[in-house]
């Protein structure tokens, strides 16, 4: 409850880009809280569950029905093992969704990067009002500064 009542507390910096990171991240870093706050409180709810479904098991008025079953513990220890291995399993794909929305959040963030970017990309009319009058090729000009882009490159393919 304290990690929500932390998110109406967020500042929002003046630049809308260093919002987006600085907002980006420390809302994941507060879902993340909750989540694994969640995740503590289902823990004990599923052990007082399991205190409930044992001492139900023993108490005199199930203690009747139980002893037609074969094996009572053996059922509780499947049951036990079972539960054990989906919450582990549950644990697993919490983390792994948790990693994948933090690379969407780096991809959408370098895309905006990559937008501003080629936002600043000279047309080829601005290219050609720059040059008019002097002696200098349009294609050179966009040849250099593609070639400058290439160097920048985040993904290492140039």
């Amino acid at each position: 409850m304290q990690t929500i009542s932390q998110l109406s507390a967020l500042s929002i910096p003046s630049s809308a880009e260093a919002a987006s990171s600085i907002i980006g991240g420390s809302l994941y870093i507060q879902l993340y809280n909750v989540l694994q706050t969640n995740l503590l409180q289902r823990e004990q709810i599923l052990h007082a569950m399991k205190q409930l479904y044992i001492s139900d098991s023993i108490s005199p008025v199930r203690m009747h029905s139980l002893s037609r079953s074969p094996s009572p513990s053996s059922a509780l220890s499947v049951d036990r093992s079972m539960l054990e291995a989906a919450q582990e399993k549950e644990k697993e794909l919490v983390n792994e969704v948790l990693e994948l929305q933090w690379r969407l959040l780096c991809a959408q963030d370098e895309v905006q990067r990559l937008k501003a970017k080629a936002a600043q990309v000279p047309t080829f009319h601005r290219i050609r009002d720059l040059v008019s009058g002097h002696n200098i090729c349009m294609f050179t000009l966009r040849c250099s500064y593609l070639t400058d882009l290439m160097s920048e490159c985040c993904w290492g393919c140039c």
